[in-house]
């Protein structure tokens, strides 16, 4: 990516006063803009269909059905726009079910601002950043005999999976 290029940004999340603090990271990153706004799935698609954003910043549990439909709708007809969910489920299945429908990287709403701006550039250099939170929730999960999480990751987020459980950061995964 062009290092002087701008960043088109599209926010969802059903909660205004969540996408204006989000909104902030602006002033963080010169190069991030924010294009748009979009508070639940039909609105999140019609803004990702108008906007074509690079990155969409979206939120889980939408008023009108969930992120997860939205992204794989989005991706359709944008595959290149990267998807980053930020939201405050850790549940596996929200994780599992993002990644299958193309999502880039899960994080947590308690990730502060710099994180979520380190997490953008480093899937916009093809890296993939899930919250290692989650990623520790899976790798239980998985050691517990649960239904095996790992058999839905393709080689690349494997990969990314396996350098995160080392404890590597965004970057050194991102290299």
């Amino acid at each position: 990516m062009n290092s002087q290029a701008r960043i088109r940004l599209l926010l969802v999340d059903d909660h205004p006063v969540v996408r204006d603090g989000l909104s902030r990271i602006q002033e963080l990153d010169p190069q991030i803009e924010i294009v748009g706004e979009a508070g639940s799935v039909l609105s999140a698609v019609e803004a990702a269909r108008r906007l074509e954003p690079e990155m969409i910043l979206m939120d889980v549990r939408l008023p009108d059905g969930d992120g997860i439909q939205a992204c794989r709708r989005i991706k359709e007809f944008l595959p290149e726009t990267h998807v980053l969910f930020l939201t405050s489920f850790a549940d596996n299945r929200f994780v599992l079910a993002s990644m299958e429908a193309g999502a880039d990287g899960y994080l947590l709403k308690e990730s502060g601002a710099q994180r979520i701006v380190d997490a953008i550039h480093s899937i916009l250099n093809g890296g993939n950043v899930f919250d290692p939170v989650v990623t520790h929730n899976v790798l239980r999960n998985f050691r517990k005999g649960g239904v095996n999480p790992l058999d839905v990751l393709a080689e690349r987020e494997w990969r990314v999976l396996t350098e995160v459980a080392k404890g590597k950061t965004d970057k050194e995964v991102a290299a």
